[in-house]
């Protein structure tokens, strides 16, 4: 046989033989496996064409852009590079293709079936784009590794040519040449230097997925933490996607303790039943006292909101909080037995509307409970505005420990003239709160401006009805730390005391606690305390704002230790207390501090120093 041309990454090869029949039996293979899921076709057919399916997300451009950057450096890329990770992929799959002209057939049809495998799911993603279908793209990345190795062997080629085959007959003399050495050190360089750039890349990518929160995955662990830490047997969960039915009970371990919420998912099939799907959520409703709506991709499996509209519609929507694209809506559900009477009262709001009665769940309530509150409302005519109800729990020092704002059931432009419209509201406790003598404040604000309406006939400028007096009592059972959501953990022992950790953030911005600060803006400092035994300590607590070398600054302030008056000796060991402290950044220039927490005895100190913020 002939000697035939090779390089060194592929040894020499055989006289070519005819593929025909190794194709023709690789066809026949295929049978097997569309053969055994000939069964599943109707199915399959049912949900690809009932799927509610969402519009495509932006230009092809764009399409194609998010789909090469996620290719070649992962979804955690900080940076948008544009039509560069297109070109990039793009002459990636062209250096490739030089390939098909110097190979055998055999190795052509090799490098053929490898681009198939990486164009198919590519083309299907493109389809049915949507930035929640880029895991189909995980079927692409095997071939993408081998492509990207063909492409970088090709370029170490083309810097550095095989030798000519040897020829029994003498050849004509070839013009000069670089060096052999010279083109190998070339080829050896600049295939190490794309090597360390494609690694580099991705060490970069992988920081940026471990390190920062806008990559973090959803946090289902967070989610079953508190309604494991707040929940009871005599609660639900319903979970609104099948999708999260995995994820979610590989922390929640379902049936493993007697006393957890049992779990819905619904809808129970898509397309969603409404008859079946009512009918559930009607038991739930009548056999649960609080239920967990855990809300993912409702526009696939409810793309009509019945669940989530049933719920608010029939229960006291509580609490609505978001852990990454996840969302946890707590209800209470009605008291059981004959409705409570309202409460008759009179208060005017604005020019024409009136509350005309209310009525509570219960006068007296624990920390991590839901407070329900009915309302009627009544006007004088038709509205044309939009209104927003708040309702807010303030302890003695009037800090905020459970708050509700949320449209009442029916718009308030749609309210009839002179006729009652019923509204229920939900309050969420936050865990943590010192007991106590509470005040439920109630208001409307428009919902497009945000301005309150006053309270005509009480004191000037009033924009909000003191309703009634809610007592806040201490659990029975401590909450665990799972029903806390501590923006900074410290567990930093001080004497008797723990600090778990605090929030810090301007006042009123706890939703975005990464609002800027700037010199004189006002700041609430939330310490999360437990007492490990029982202890007479001096119930004080001394916050100093401190620059970054620890010398002090005008700011400096006392508070009581729980944030209003509720003695560390009454504690409970083993409570968590939540204290909430507001105060001035009076007199700062801008620049880097940190807050430094004492407590004492009378005898002894303990002080701990936070991380830096800024002041701009």
């Amino acid at each position: 046989a002939p000697l035939l041309p090779c390089s060194p990454s592929f040894p020499p090869q055989s006289p070519i033989q005819n593929p025909k029949p190794k194709i023709q039996n690789w066809l026949i293979l295929q049978l097997i496996p569309l053969l055994l899921y000939l069964p599943w076709l109707p199915t399959a057919w049912r949900q690809i064409t009932t799927w509610p399916s969402e519009q495509q997300a932006g230009s092809l451009t764009s399409v194609l852009t998010t789909i090469s950057t996620t290719l070649l450096f992962g979804l955690s890329w900080p940076y948008d590079l544009g039509l560069v990770a297109i070109a990039i992929l793009g002459i990636m799959l062209t250096v490739t293709g030089f390939r098909f002209w110097s190979l055998r057939l055999r190795l052509s049809l090799s490098l053929t079936l490898l681009w198939l495998w990486f164009l198919l799911p590519l083309a299907l993603t493109i389809f049915i784009f949507s930035p929640a279908f880029l895991k189909f793209l995980l079927a692409a990345t095997p071939p993408l590794t081998i492509l990207l190795a063909v492409a970088l062997n090709q370029i170490h080629l083309f810097l550095a040519p095989p030798p000519p085959p040897r020829s029994p007959a003498p050849l004509p003399p070839r013009p000069p040449a670089l060096n052999p050495l010279r083109q190998k050190w070339i080829a050896n360089l600049v295939g190490g230097v794309l090597l360390i750039a494609l690694t580099g890349v991705s060490l970069l990518s992988l920081y940026h997925y471990y390190t920062n929160a806008a990559y973090a995955r959803d946090n289902y662990r967070g989610i079953v933490q508190f309604i494991k830490a707040v929940g009871g047997s005599g609660d639900a969960v319903i979970l609104s996607a099948e999708g999260q039915q995995d994820v979610f009970n590989y922390y929640y371990e379902q049936g493993m303790i007697s006393s957890q919420p049992p779990v819905y998912p619904l809808p129970r099939r898509r397309p969603l039943d409404e008859a079946e799907a009512l009918a559930e959520l009607q038991h739930i409703g009548d056999t649960s006292s609080k239920v967990y709506g855990v809300y993912w991709a409702t526009h696939q499996a409810d793309p009509d909101g019945l669940i989530e509209g049933w719920l608010n519609a029939h229960l006291f929507k509580a609490a609505d909080q978001w852990y990454g694209n996840v969302r946890l809506v707590s209800y209470a559900t009605p008291q059981t037995g004959d409705k409570l009477p309202l409460i008759p009262v009179n208060y005017q709001l604005g020019q024409n509307i009136r509350l005309t009665g209310y009525v509570l769940s219960t006068p007296q309530i624990t920390p991590g409970d839901i407070l329900q509150a009915a309302l009627q409302w009544e006007t004088d005519e038709p509205l044309a505005e939009n209104y927003t109800v708040f309702l807010q729990i303030l302890d003695p020092a009037n800090h905020l420990v459970g708050q509700r704002d949320a449209p009442p059931l029916t718009p308030a432009s749609n309210w009839p003239a002179g006729e009652p419209v019923s509204d229920a509201h939900g309050i969420f406790i936050e865990p943590g709160t010192p007991p106590g003598a509470h005040r439920l404040i109630v208001g409307l604000y428009n919902s497009e401006t945000g301005r309150r309406l006053p309270v005509n006939g009480g004191e000037e400028g009033q924009d909000f009805i003191e309703l009634s007096q809610v007592e806040i009592i201490s659990s029975p059972v401590p909450l665990p730390p799972e029903a806390f959501n501590i923006q900074i953990p410290v567990n930093q022992q001080m004497l008797e005391l723990e600090l778990l950790g605090y929030d810090f953030y301007k006042l009123g911005h706890r939703s975005t606690p990464d609002t800027p600060l700037h010199p004189g803006d006002p700041v609430q400092l939330v310490a999360y305390w437990t007492l490990r035994r029982p202890v007479e300590l001096q119930s004080q607590l001394s916050i100093r704002v401190v620059n970054v070398s620890g010398t002090g600054t005008p700011v400096s302030v006392t508070y009581p230790l729980a944030g209003t008056d509720y003695p560390a000796g009454e504690w409970q060991p083993g409570e968590i207390i939540r204290a909430q402290y507001d105060f001035f950044l009076s007199g700062l220039q801008p620049g880097r501090y940190r807050l430094a927490l004492a407590v004492g005895d009378g005898a002894r100190e303990a002080e701990v120093v936070t991380g830096l913020f800024w002041v701009e």
